[in-house]
């Protein structure tokens, strides 16, 4: 078989796919299943997280590259925080944040760039 779970950790023996979500608008409230959320508008724009659950990881991309000037506002949902805080910003160009949720009130920065 191509996946393995041992009841914590799923294996996959193969290529993995996972969803690209195209946001030209902007306001965004991630979607269960959405893994990265390619931004596209040149406005300053807000993605909302999806409720934190332990294991969850979210890519928000500036592919638009205009966060320098407009920023991507990261906001974590109801009840949930992004390390102790309400929010987060993307404030370069192409700048990209992925974050996991450790928890189910809790999103941990694993990068930004």
């Amino acid at each position: 078989a191509n996946l393995t779970f041992d009841g914590d950790t799923l294996t996959v023996n193969s290529g993995l796919t996972r969803k690209v979500t195209t946001v030209s608008g902007t306001s965004h409230t991630v979607a269960a299943g959405e893994y990265f959320i390619s931004l596209t508008s040149t406005s300053a724009r807000t993605v909302t997280l999806i409720a934190a659950s332990k294991g969850i990881e979210v890519v928000i991309s500036d592919s638009g590259g205009n966060a320098g000037t407009n920023a991507i506002t990261i906001n974590a949902g109801s009840g949930d925080e992004i390390q102790g805080a309400s929010s987060m910003t993307i404030n370069t160009n192409y700048g990209v944040a992925t974050l996991v949720a450790i928890d189910a009130t809790t999103w941990m920065i694993k990068s930004v760039n």
